[in-house]
């Protein structure tokens, strides 16, 4: 069977992006990415357009998206492939290229996270959705968010994960004894969401002292940043400052981007990862955290409800209740039996995000598709 030519529509810098297309690069198949942000992934041929998003971006928009309607034409791919919604649903839509394949995120469906804040974006995304020849999402959330749209949308939609590697994310570098209680000194809890209001890391911070009574040298992995462009100021601001009021300092620890290993060496030293998040998809940091057995404390978001149980594999708790957060971090930390329970249950519920098994999964549908197969 061929290789395929490939073009995604989608941020260069995006961490989903990058894994898919480095994936597809390495089964052989040409990889094109029209994209408004640089990116460093090799052997992928990048053509790069120019949407401003703070000034006039909806003129801008209709300006590029005449010129990636030549792009696309020139290049001829076998499928075209947009990754979230907005701005790149609406230009593999504008093309008319078929088939094309819609990979929703949450934030361009979703509307408490602003997907349909103006009637532009509310008949896009119609649009969008109902000319695309596939929609792809990666919680059950989102497909019911799919069907409010439209339940006949369902028909043509497909779980894909975006997966996580459980080769390299799993516990079998540490023993449990590794994520003891009994000893503050190596106790360590990690906070994987950046700050942007969204992530509620407030809740977190104000919860920080009434953990220390209990355990007053536990310390906190706390992630201003992932990436440069997913901070807020103003919101980090504000958190720096609760920090400093509440004289945790010494209890905190900062960091932005970290390479992989760094990563997971966050999850398989802390006992507990943590989010306090106001909506969310289905975050890679929770089925990170899962597969590393690192228990999750979540918010307690319907968006969680088809992988978390509270007091099953996870604690769940009101965003808002900064006492409820540390009770249950707190319940946890005192409970070494429901710590293993807790592991043992995420370490098979996760299996289904296995990105090998649903890039496989997305190959498959490329071709099928294409009408290769």
């Amino acid at each position: 069977m061929r290789k395929l030519n490939i073009c995604f529509l989608a941020e260069g810098i995006s961490s989903h992006l990058k894994k898919w297309a480095d994936f597809f690069v390495k089964e052989g198949h040409t990889v094109y990415l029209i994209s408004n942000t640089e990116t460093d992934i090799e052997n992928v041929e990048l053509i790069k357009i120019d949407v401003d998003f703070e000034n006039n971006r909806y003129l801008s928009f209709l300006k590029e998206a005449f010129r990636v309607r030549g792009i696309i034409s020139k290049i001829k791919p076998d499928i075209l492939h947009c990754h979230y919604a907005i701005l790149y649903g609406w230009m593999g839509c504008f093309s008319g290229f078929h088939p094309y394949i819609v990979t929703l995120y949450g934030g361009d469906i979703l509307s408490d996270q602003g997907a349909k804040s103006n009637i532009i974006k509310r008949k896009m995304l119609k649009k969008t959705v109902n000319s695309s020849d596939l929609i792809t999402y990666h919680s059950f959330f989102l497909r019911d968010a799919v069907s409010r749209e439209d339940e006949k949308l369902l028909n043509k939609s497909e779980f894909v994960s975006f997966g996580i590697d459980l080769d390299f994310f799993n516990p079998a570098n540490w023993s449990f004894q590794d994520k003891r209680t009994d000893n503050s000194d190596s106790l360590t809890l990690y906070c994987p969401r950046p700050f942007r209001k969204v992530y509620n890391n407030v809740t977190i911070v104000k919860a920080i002292p009434y953990i220390k009574e209990k355990f007053p040298e536990v310390k906190f992995i706390l992630r201003p940043s992932i990436v440069d462009t997913d901070i807020n100021k103003e919101d980090a601001k504000e958190i720096y400052r609760l920090i400093e009021k509440l004289k945790i300092e010494e209890n905190v620890t900062l960091y932005g981007k970290v390479s992989l290993d760094k990563l997971k060496s966050f999850y398989t030293s802390s006992l507990i990862t943590l989010s306090a998040a106001l909506s969310d998809g289905m975050p890679i940091c929770l089925l990170e955290a899962m597969a590393c057995g690192s228990v999750p404390v979540f918010s307690n978001l319907p968006h969680y409800s088809e992988l978390l149980k509270d007091g099953e594999n996870a604690l769940l708790f009101d965003p808002y209740d900064e006492k409820e957060l540390a009770k249950k971090v707190i319940n946890i930390l005192s409970n070494e039996g429901l710590q293993r329970d807790i592991i043992a249950n995420n370490l098979e519920k996760v299996k289904i995000h296995d990105f090998q098994t649903n890039m496989k999964k997305m190959e498959n549908i490329y071709y099928k598709l294409a009408g290769l197969i």
